[in-house]
């Protein structure tokens, strides 16, 4: 099983217990298969504002409000399944 880091906590975990995200052309999705992505763990889900200062951080994001809100309900997504 291959082995990727949580960009907020930075731990090494196997890529079945970390979620996959991408920033592209602004916005950030789940990844739809091309370009670049980095992944999240699922215990960092439980603190949003570390993971969200950690993106915007990141990736120099400036609209912050528009970008939490589109984070949010990616990450509710995620927990639930």
């Amino acid at each position: 099983m291959p082995v990727r880091m949580c960009l907020s906590c930075k731990q090494k975990m196997q890529q079945t217990a970390l979620i996959r995200l991408q920033y592209k052309n602004g916005n950030i999705n789940q990844f739809d298969g091309e370009g670049r992505s980095f992944y999240i763990c699922y215990e960092c889900l439980e603190d949003f504002n570390k993971v969200s200062r950690k993106i915007i951080k990141r990736f120099g994001i400036q609209n912050e409000s528009d970008f939490e809100d589109t984070l949010k309900e990616i990450l509710s997504y995620a927990k639930q399944r």
